[in-house]
């Protein structure tokens, strides 16, 4: 830590009286008045939702240090810090509505009923949600429900490919939209995992299957092979492995009791499969949505140690600022000294 005291001189001029004492300004802070440097507000905001330090333990730390900052005065950094950073976020859900394929998920958290004490937690379910693009940037919002309205407002003005889980949810937007829906080939792959000890023998022969396919994306990965060249060589390897454990798929009906956990496995592959398979016809489009899910992984670990939301609200200016820090993550940009440059650029520019 540093303390710095900043004392702006005084000027008087004995010949132009008229003009009175000038005080030289003082230099321009994030939040007006404010204590916290740009530098101080993007340690605690990274150490929150990078670093999944709650402000309690960050308060504890600092008091250690000798720095006595109250949890309350944290908790108002990050919502200053939030609102501040909203409109770079908002630039970032419109770049995003350009990409050719975005990918999306959803997960709990819980938030505070509204006049509740943190003492007697009582607790509702809210829904965190990611809309990203692979290697880019991130947008995560937060909505009470699990209902349509989210996506419907999210991927307004989107036209390309969209990743998702078999969620209905994001079926309107779907519709209302140009969207072209993908399917993802690790949940398939989860399906038959999970169900491998009610029939081994099937489950096994999906697997491998499955493995097959991924192995044809390890091979075009290490190659570096440019869309086109991917696309090719989807169609040659892939196109017919696809054919074939279709069939297979198909040939199983009947053989384990409706509603059984391979059963239904089955059904969410055949229920998805021209989804599945359209990776195959563009060499731009993913086999899975794992780029999702490792970044609702970040959300996940973070929500175990600040376990919830304070509000609505709280949980709003949480989606805004895990935005800036997961983009800066994926872009393999310092996320501290991001937000410190830019919260000292809207204070000294704050048009």
């Amino acid at each position: 830590f540093r303390l710095l005291e900043i004392v702006p001189p005084k000027y008087a001029c004995r010949s132009h009286e008229e003009s009175g004492v000038l005080i030289a300004p003082m230099p321009a802070r994030p939040i007006p008045k404010g204590m916290a440097s740009a530098g101080m507000i993007a340690q605690v905001v990274a150490s929150k939702y990078d670093d999944h330090l709650p402000l309690y333990r960050q308060a504890r730390i600092f008091r250690s240090l000798g720095v006595d900052l109250a949890e309350n005065t944290l908790c108002d950094w990050i919502r200053d810090a939030a609102q501040l950073l909203t409109p770079v976020v908002e630039a970032i859900r419109l770049e995003l509505m350009q990409s050719v394929v975005l990918h999306a998920d959803e997960t709990t958290i819980r938030v505070l009923e509204p006049g509740k004490a943190k003492s007697r937690v009582k607790a509702r379910k809210g829904y965190i949600w990611v809309y990203l693009e692979a290697n880019g940037s991130t947008l995560i919002r937060y909505t009470p429900g699990r209902g349509r309205e989210g996506p419907l407002r999210e991927l307004r003005g989107f036209s390309g490919h969209l990743m998702i889980d078999g969620y209905e949810g994001y079926s309107a937007a779907i519709r209302k939209g140009s969207i072209a829906p993908l399917a993802c080939w690790a949940h398939v792959r989860r399906g038959f995992f999970d169900a491998r000890n009610d029939d081994p023998e099937i489950c096994q022969h999906a697997l491998k299957a499955i493995r097959e396919l991924y192995l044809i994306e390890r091979e075009a990965k290490e190659d570096e092979l440019d869309p086109e060249a991917r696309q090719k060589l989807r169609k040659q390897r892939a196109g017919p492995l696809l054919d074939d454990f279709k069939k297979w798929l198909q040939g199983l009906d009947g053989r384990n009791l409706p509603g059984g956990a391979v059963s239904q496995a089955i059904d969410y592959a055949l229920g998805r499969w021209d989804k599945l398979c359209k990776y195959v016809e563009d060499g731009r489009l993913p086999i899975d949505n794992n780029a999702a899910e490792r970044m609702m992984r970040h959300v996940a670990v973070g929500r175990k140690n600040w376990m919830f939301a304070g509000s609505d609200a709280g949980a709003e200016r949480a989606a805004t600022l895990y935005s800036i820090v997961l983009t800066c993550r994926t872009l393999g940009v310092n996320c501290r000294e991001y937000l410190a440059s830019v919260l000292q650029q809207i204070a000294e520019n704050p048009a």
